[in-house]
């Protein structure tokens, strides 16, 4: 795919676009991967100077098949329907994890207030310099 003959020629290839899609939605991540690597050279002209009247073609023809263009997506956007979605997790915090967030931006913010106030009030200042160290 990677010549010029490749480029060009992929898309008369019987059924190449149901392979693509099968391709695609694989439980195989590793399968997964490579279908992507090889639509990502098929929709971007890799000679110099680019061929962009077949670049166009490809991408027109590639990218309109919606189970195509919504499995992209989908990985994309983590939620996809191949292989890819299963992949850990992050963790999410716990009760007591958010909590503790709350009262370090609970407190962050009373300590802004304070320094606000020192400064509109010239006779605090020195108390909420002390306050910082």
């Amino acid at each position: 795919m990677k010549c010029i003959a490749g480029f060009r020629y992929f898309l008369e290839i019987p059924e190449c676009l149901d392979v693509m899609a099968q391709l695609l939605t694989s439980r195989d991540q590793f399968t997964s991967y490579w279908a992507v690597k090889v639509l990502g050279v098929l929709v971007t002209c890799p000679f110099s100077p680019r061929n962009r009247e077949q670049e166009f073609v490809n991408k027109q023809v590639l990218l309109a098949p919606p189970i195509i263009t919504n499995t992209l997506v989908g990985i994309l956007i983590g939620g996809s329907t191949s292989g890819w979605d299963e992949a850990p997790q992050p963790p999410q915090p716990t009760a007591q994890e958010i909590q503790q967030l709350k009262e370090a931006e609970e407190l962050k913010l009373k300590k802004k207030k304070e320094k606000e106030f020192a400064l509109l009030h010239p006779k605090h200042q020195e108390a909420a310099l002390e306050a910082e160290r």
